[in-house]
């Protein structure tokens, strides 16, 4: 497969999901999220923090890129 052709393709794409607004919407929920993220104001729990159980840190830019990718990938499927 050509570059060419790989751009040309990538372009009817970009150009056909632009005007569809769940994408609009898809794209800000997906922003919103990783700002919450990265910020620390919406966290997914993990580890026992009730017991006295030790809790991960989730706001480390591994666990968000995990954590993200998991989103978005929710986020597909339900706009797809």
């Amino acid at each position: 497969m050509s570059a060419h052709r790989l751009f040309q393709v990538l372009a009817l794409e970009f150009r056909f999901n632009v005007r569809r607004p769940l994408f609009w919407i898809a794209l800000l929920l997906l922003l919103f999220f990783a700002w919450q993220l990265t910020s620390g104001g919406m966290t997914i729990s993990s580890g026992e923090a009730g017991a006295g159980g030790q809790r991960a840190w989730n706001t480390s830019e591994f666990a968000v890129a995990q954590e993200l990718s998991v989103i978005l990938g929710l986020f597909y499927v339900f706009f797809l």
